[in-house]
């Protein structure tokens, strides 16, 4: 999650449009210790990285609302102002 103090922008944004719901659409919600379809809630990392073998990145992600937060351009974000999943792909 962006900074609400310094990023005040982006933060409202990004509870507006980036945080994950399970609902029907990704059979969520998962039991505990599982995902859902869509990968939520994402694991906790100190940084966002290449894991071999994975075609994606994992993300950053230090606490529990991070855990929620589908993955955005900041740039590109606050021009759309609405929801997108912008992501790192390796293949």
């Amino acid at each position: 999650m962006p900074d609400l103090i310094y990023k005040s922008k982006l933060y409202v944004t990004v509870v507006a449009n980036q945080i994950h719901i399970c609902n029907k659409k990704c059979k969520g919600p998962a039991p505990s210790e599982q995902t859902c379809k869509k990968g939520f809630s994402r694991p906790y990392s100190k940084t966002t990285h290449y894991k071999e073998g994975n075609s994606q990145y994992i993300y950053k992600c230090l606490i529990k609302v991070d855990s929620w937060v589908v993955s955005y351009h900041p740039v590109i974000f606050l021009r759309w102002d609405a929801y997108m999943n912008t992501q790192y792909i390796t293949d």
